[in-house]
């Protein structure tokens, strides 16, 4: 990734997470406010709205709120009756993406792993889709 690419994504996450912080506090959905282009906010700024089965080297990004990525972690994804459950040792997966290991289809979750080799199962929707393989 170049510098200018970095810099834009970097300013694509904290616009992600202002816009998220200001739906949070005030109730507003901002997924259709205009921007200076006339445009709404890009889709792939924002967390998954349905599952998708991804392939393994799929990228994703973990939503940036640790408190937020908690909640959504220990109740069941939208389709599913069990949830992922949140272990404290997950804050480290906030804000940073991650390639898709496999996929857990009867918790609606992707399954990522770290540096340290240790595999995570994180809810459809605390992820923000970032690159499928083609």
């Amino acid at each position: 990734m170049g510098s200018a690419e970095a810099t834009l994504h970097v300013v694509g996450c904290e616009l992600h997470r202002l816009v998220a912080s200001y739906e949070k506090t005030s109730g507003v959905d901002l997924s259709y406010w205009p921007s200076t282009t006339g445009s709404k906010i890009a889709e792939d700024s924002r967390p998954m709205r349905e599952f998708v089965t991804l392939s393994k080297g799929d990228l994703i990004e973990i939503i940036s709120d640790v408190t937020e990525f908690e909640r959504l972690c220990e109740r069941p994804a939208p389709g599913s009756d069990d949830c992922v459950n949140f272990n404290e040792d997950m804050q480290s997966l906030c804000g940073r993406v991650w390639s898709v290991e496999s996929v857990c289809h009867s918790k609606r979750a992707y399954i990522v792993i770290d540096e340290h080799n240790d595999d995570w199962m994180v809810p459809f929707d605390a992820c923000i889709l970032r690159q499928r393989r083609r």
